[in-house]
């Protein structure tokens, strides 16, 4: 098993801080095939609400293999424009 660690942004940390969860800096274990996408599921996490995901720092696909050490942040819709284009998802449709 591998610990990542995940930050939730927005919107996203509701559901997490009703279940009595961290949303900033919660530590999961994952199994060694486990994708963006497949962590989103077994989190319980609405696809639909998430615009970008980022895995240590950068943009990520949501076919990207994790690892152990990992750092995952989930953004969801709704980030300012100024932002979007600092923090590299002004065109984050490329990514999914």
């Amino acid at each position: 098993m591998a610990k990542i660690t995940v930050n939730l942004f927005g919107e996203l940390q509701e559901g997490h801080r009703a279940k009595g969860i961290s949303p900033v800096n919660y530590y999961f274990f994952i199994t060694s095939h486990e994708t963006v996408e497949s962590l989103i599921q077994h989190m319980g996490l609405n696809r639909e609400k998430i615009e970008c995901v980022f895995v240590n720092g950068r943009v990520a696909a949501l076919t990207t293999k994790l690892k152990d050490g990992d750092r995952i942040g989930f953004v969801p819709y709704g980030t300012p424009g100024p932002h979007r284009f600092l923090l590299g998802i002004y065109n984050s449709e490329r990514n999914k």
